[in-house]
């Protein structure tokens, strides 16, 4: 499915090789002053190294970060001498070239990994890398997490994207390992954002990636805005599906060193669910499985095939044609819809789907309950019926269906121009049990009332989650307005 860091260092070593985290005693430029104070928004007091002893000696740091591993290292295990905390090239050569070569020099160590930031490798401090790199592989870890300069600044990253193309470059042109940081769920970001980060890594020639969820530490500038409502954290079911496409996006020769975080739980604000990584890990391998993820698959998405039939303005068939072509004309076509309203004791509640994130169009974004197109010579009612059963896993008979009328609608997204009228259908569940498949995230529930709210112009409204968590929708996290399809709900209800 994917290239692991195991399989990697298996191949490379030869056996078993673990990770043993170690703190340099350093600090980082983005808190002292340098470039920025306060840190990336999502550090917390441990500077990323949670796992490795503070400012202890170094022999005893290994001898701890060994005793950490011993469950999984056999007796020939080899070791990584990996230095996490903070920004680890942050300091003179005359600092750096003893530390790193007294742990090369003990032969149980068959690697250094050094993690760092972009701004932080100067000429000498890389040609001290590339000298080190003759004797034993080399790895630097760049803290990217994203390549879109308006998160960065909300991150307080400190640098520019160009900063990370020099220093990745640099590096390679020594004959340096490479490895990338990124982050699913930072604030403001949509799933193409992301999708454009993981593509973006992929081409930088980077030999392996690390991919994090969003954490809310305690201890960290951005716990202020979670507890104030300012910013979310991403759901397990979402998380998995945004890494499954990023997953898909990277070039197969690059090694997936991390598919979750592993964060301090004693300062975890929130994902809570994010703490059990065996079980989160679990799982997501389950759900590489499921959807049959293979890495690197959508690096060249194949034509959309599907034949849809055109119709001209008055609504009359005027051939077939691919969907694909019928996307890039903006040729109209015929597609269905589905309000879902359940009926409950504090009103009318309309539930609407995320829309997974591996889609091509509105990655991630919700929409109405359940939609899709009218194959070239398929009954619309059985359209209707089949996208409800793959979409959302309802199983739901013609007649239980509420026909309310054909609306139209345009929408140009980049280089998508949909032209389309839509058969527009409305069902009563008060309490539905769905089953999403792979297109479909998740589902939420609005209150009629916030709905009409947010058709109004409201930047936000609340929501609750098929697992009756509550959430926020923002406006930009909706896929396009309903058109008219609102009006014809409306006399329904």
């Amino acid at each position: 499915m994917y290239r692991t860091l195991d399989s990697a260092l298996r191949e490379q070593f030869g056996r078993k090789v673990c990770k043993l985290s170690l703190d340099a005693g350093m600090t980082c430029p983005n808190r002292d002053g340098t470039c920025g104070v306060g840190g990336c928004v999502f550090c917390g007091a441990a500077g990323g190294g949670e796992f490795a002893a503070k400012r202890a000696p170094l022999d005893e740091q290994l001898a701890a970060a060994k005793a950490r591993v011993a469950a999984k290292a056999p007796a020939d295990a080899g070791y990584i001498a990996y230095f996490q905390s903070f920004s680890n090239t942050y300091a003179p050569v005359s600092v750096l070239g003893p530390l790193y070569a007294a742990v090369l020099r003990r032969p149980e160590i068959v690697a250094l990994d050094v993690a760092t930031r972009p701004d932080c490798l100067p000429p000498d401090v890389l040609d001290l890398l590339e000298k080190l790199n003759r004797e034993k592989p080399v790895w630097v870890e760049l803290g990217l997490q994203t390549i879109h300069e308006e998160t960065a600044r909300r991150i307080n990253r400190g640098y520019p994207l160009s900063v990370f193309d020099e220093a990745a470059a640099a590096l390679k042109s020594r004959g340096l390992t490479v490895i990338v940081h990124m982050i699913l769920g930072l604030p403001g970001e949509t799933p193409e954002m992301m999708f454009e980060t993981a593509r973006y890594v992929g081409r930088s020639g980077a030999d392996g990636v690390k991919i994090h969820l969003l954490h809310i530490p305690d201890d960290a500038p951005i716990a202020a805005d979670y507890r104030a409502g300012r910013v979310g954290v991403l759901s397990e079911r979402e998380y998995i599906g945004l890494l499954e496409e990023c997953v898909r996006l990277l070039p197969p020769e690059m090694v997936v060193h991390r598919l979750t975080g592993d964060g301090d739980k004693r300062h975890l604000l929130a994902p809570l669910w994010s703490g059990d990584k065996k079980r989160v890990l679990n799982d997501i391998r389950a759900a590489f499985a499921r959807d049959r993820v293979e890495q690197g698959e959508h690096l060249s998405r194949p034509a959309e095939t599907e034949r849809l039939t055109v119709y001209d303005e008055a609504l009359r068939p005027a051939g077939t044609e691919i969907r694909q072509i019928v996307h890039q004309k903006g040729l109209l076509h015929e597609v269905v819809h589905l309000w879902i309203v359940s009926r409950r004791d504090d009103g009318d509640w309309l539930w609407f789907q995320r829309r997974a994130f591996s889609k091509k169009d509105f990655p991630g974004l919700y929409d109405l309950a359940v939609g899709g197109h009218v194959g070239a010579g398929e009954y619309y009612v059985n359209s209707m019926t089949r996208e409800i059963r793959e979409e959302i896993g309802l199983t739901v008979a013609p007649e239980e269906l509420r026909y309310l009328g054909v609306s139209r609608r345009t929408t140009v997204h980049g280089a998508f121009f949909d032209r389309e009228f839509g058969r527009v259908f409305l069902l009563r569940r008060d309490d539905p049990v769905f089953c999403p498949g792979p297109e479909v995230a998740s589902m939420i529930r609005v209150r009629r009332a916030d709905f009409e709210a947010h058709l109004a112009g409201a930047e936000s409204v609340p929501a609750v989650g098929a697992d009756g968590e509550a959430r926020t929708v923002r406006r930009e996290e909706w896929a396009g307005e309903p058109g008219d399809y609102d009006a014809l709900l409306r006399d329904a209800l």
